[in-house]
């Protein structure tokens, strides 16, 4: 388990030799509470993240979520169709 020690006239802590600013910790936790998890999860999460192989194709791999919510929203068949209609439409609203 990592060990936190508070340098008061630095305002830091310090993590196994790495420093880091008490309040971005502070934030990051306060971050993490209001998404129902903690600090420890979202780093390892990152670092999967950062750490993951690429997909086929050279696309990047997506996270779970990503994942579960493909294929939600549905298309029409004739895609290329509706963003010309999408496109005129925006052209004509935003002039």
């Amino acid at each position: 388990m990592l060990t936190r020690r508070r340098s008061a006239e630095q305002g830091t802590a310090k993590y196994k030799n790495h420093l880091l600013s008490a309040a971005t910790i502070d934030r990051a936790k306060e971050f993490g509470r209001n998404r129902a998890t903690n600090l420890s999860r979202m780093i390892e999460q990152y670092g999967a993240l950062l750490t993951a192989p690429e997909g086929r194709g050279g696309t990047p791999t997506y996270t779970s979520l990503v994942d579960r919510l493909s294929g939600v929203v549905n298309l029409p068949d004739d895609e290329d169709r509706y963003r010309a209609d999408y496109t005129a439409y925006l052209v004509d609203k935003h002039g």
